[in-house]
């Protein structure tokens, strides 16, 4: 689903902060303490600054009375042309994943592709979510047969609503990453299953940003932070019972 304009004002707001703080140029920090380089369907995880669509967008930006506007259009257009982080991927409702072959790994990604009720990780919910990581984990079976180990990262680790769809063994090695800004895998937890904003926690973030004077002040402010999990993959077949 499109994000709304407020999920980019947020990210901003934040990197104006961040650019106020540190004395760098605004589009420079968007670039490393927001996810729009992804949110602008870029396909790689280099995050370059020399990355044509990322160039194009800067120029644009930078010229830009309307800081916010700019933001917005340039998402727009790119959701228009279809360019896509995924094509490549098959999705398995709100699951897919990522092969990494220097690791042996098996990276997990969500999507809410669900309906907004009863919610993606409503009780109700839960066998259809564990079925589509039974089918994904069948596909990794029979085409990564050198996989190793499964990977998390996402600030959905925190809930209890998330983590039971994996098995226990998988949450008990798993360490907090605070310098991850570029994706949704930290911004996500400020929408609601409806892919809009959640305006109280974001208003009270916003509140709480305005009274930093430091880079680890403003680090510290997000209400949940991202999660790194990580397990051997048999436990995943004998979890999702995987022949």
């Amino acid at each position: 689903m499109p994000y709304s304009k407020d999920y980019f004002a947020l990210q901003l707001a934040f990197a104006q902060k961040v650019a106020e703080i540190e004395q760098q140029p605004l589009v420079e920090v968007l670039l490393n303490y927001t996810s729009f380089y992804k949110t602008f369907r870029i396909d790689d995880w280099k995050f370059e600054p020399i990355n044509k669509t990322w160039l194009k967008f800067a120029s644009l930006f930078e010229l830009a009375s309307n800081k916010l506007d700019a933001v917005y259009s340039f998402y727009g257009q790119q959701l228009k042309q279809a360019v896509t982080t995924d094509t490549d991927k098959t999705q398995f409702g709100c699951f897919s994943y990522e092969y990494l072959p220097k690791e042996h790994a098996i990276l997990i990604h969500f999507r809410n592709n669900d309906d907004p009720e009863p919610g993606a990780l409503s009780k109700k919910r839960e066998h259809v979510r564990k079925l589509e990581l039974q089918a994904m984990f069948q596909e990794i079976r029979h085409k990564y047969l050198q996989a190793k180990w499964v990977f998390g990262f996402s600030w959905l680790y925190n809930l209890p609503a998330y983590t039971r769809l994996f098995p226990p063994e998988y949450l008990v090695h798993i360490k907090e990453n605070t310098e991850w800004f570029k994706s949704t895998a930290l911004w996500g937890q400020f929408l609601d299953s409806a892919g809009e904003v959640k305006t109280t926690l974001a208003t009270e973030f916003l509140a709480r940003i305005a009274k930093c004077k430091t880079l680890d002040e403003l680090k510290q402010n997000f209400p949940l932070k991202v999660l790194e999990p990580w397990a051997r993959i048999p436990l995943f077949y004998q979890f999702y019972k995987i022949q």
